[in-house]
């Protein structure tokens, strides 16, 4: 456990420490507009009312409105948990 713990400690911060750099900021505007496109497919099976511009999607007559930002991304989450997976002691078959 504790040569988990040790792995999965570093695997974090170096990932972290990663994800902060300035040259993925471009990665995550267009991550945000995929992601808000995706989303906009999804609830325009439901409501046939909704605009996409950008990461944003909202209605025309005044209802929500809301902007996909790199918060609302789950990237450093997702991190967490690739790291949690490479630094588990099993196969890379098992993995």
């Amino acid at each position: 456990m504790a040569r988990f713990l040790g792995i999965y400690i570093i695997l974090v911060i170096i990932g972290m420490g990663l994800l902060e750099l300035p040259m993925l900021d471009a990665f995550y505007r267009y991550f945000g507009i995929v992601l808000a496109a995706l989303s906009g497919i999804i609830i325009h099976l439901v409501d046939a009312q909704v605009n996409i511009a950008g990461a944003v999607l909202s209605q025309p007559n005044g209802g929500f409105s809301i902007e996909v930002t790199t918060e609302c991304q789950a990237i450093e989450l997702t991190w967490l948990y690739c790291a949690a997976i490479l630094a588990w002691t099993a196969t890379w078959k098992d993995k």
